[in-house]
């Protein structure tokens, strides 16, 4: 199971990879564990849809709602980062490109986990 820290909270999460329906660009999503409800409700949404057309293992990464998230994607081998940022309102956002075997390895894991 993963883990990802935020704000000094630890959070035992589940990945959803899926698209955004404009464009079809990767999108990168979590559930965590609610420990006093014990359910998993939604996290947040870990990449940005900036509107051009991307490659299918490539997203801009949300590091302004998600601090540390770089150095977590990076640690767990889920994705590297590329030259290349862009500009939304007052936020400068990373291009990665995405290891999508291993997140769809992840998920399935997750999914064994759960039967």
């Amino acid at each position: 199971m993963l883990t990802y820290n935020s704000y000094g909270t630890e959070y035992k999460i589940k990945l959803q990879l899926t698209t955004y329906q404009d464009n079809g660009n990767l999108a990168l999503c979590a559930t965590c564990w609610d420990e006093e409800y014990k359910f998993w409700e939604p996290y947040g949404t870990f990449t940005v849809n900036l509107g051009e057309k991307l490659p299918d293992d490539c997203a801009y990464v949300d590091n302004n709602n998600h601090p540390g998230i770089e150095d977590w994607l990076k640690d767990t081998g889920l994705a590297e980062p590329l030259a290349k940022m862009r500009q939304s309102g007052f936020c400068m956002y990373p291009l990665y490109k995405f290891d999508i075997a291993k997140i769809r390895s992840i998920i399935a894991e997750q999914d064994n986990e759960d039967k």
